[in-house]
């Protein structure tokens, strides 16, 4: 298997290299400054997928975006999630059957973009029970997401 190299450009973009040793299996080299590909530069980027057709998506807190780019650092989308209530802090992200999955720590929640165009498909609530015998509910704060077998 060969590895496929992630270069990111700016200080801020460095916090998605963790994340490039997960791509593997192409040897085409990915390099892009952020700088150049959206205006003002990335400014919180959390984390960072393959996408299918030589993409990658980047989710941005700083910005409140997930950005895709093609190999050349041209955004192809940006996404802001839902018209109605935008993404508070997208986070982690991961990637399954052409759909985006990502955490929305800022308002708990997983927002489902499509990853041909970055609409948004779906947004999943997130609470959980505080205390059983009032039913009180807490708001929760989703940093990742996962892909389960089953």
């Amino acid at each position: 298997m060969r590895a496929r190299t992630l270069l990111l450009a700016g200080a801020a973009a460095a916090v998605a290299l963790g994340v490039a040793a997960g791509v593997m299996g192409r040897s085409t080299a990915w390099s892009f400054d952020p700088g150049l590909a959206v205006d003002g530069g990335l400014e919180q980027p959390l984390d960072v997928v393959l996408l299918d057709g030589d993409r990658l998506a980047v989710s941005d807190a700083g910005l409140g975006e997930v950005l895709a780019f093609d190999f050349k650092g041209v955004v192809a989308w940006r996404s802001a999630g839902p018209a109605e209530a935008p993404f508070g802090q997208p986070a982690g992200m991961v990637v399954d059957q052409g759909r985006i999955w990502v955490a929305d720590a800022g308002l708990g929640r997983v927002v489902v973009l499509d990853e041909a165009d970055g609409e948004v498909l779906e947004v999943l609530e997130i609470t959980r029970v505080v205390d059983e015998l009032t039913a009180s509910v807490a708001a929760v704060a989703p940093a990742d997401v996962a892909r389960g077998d089953g």
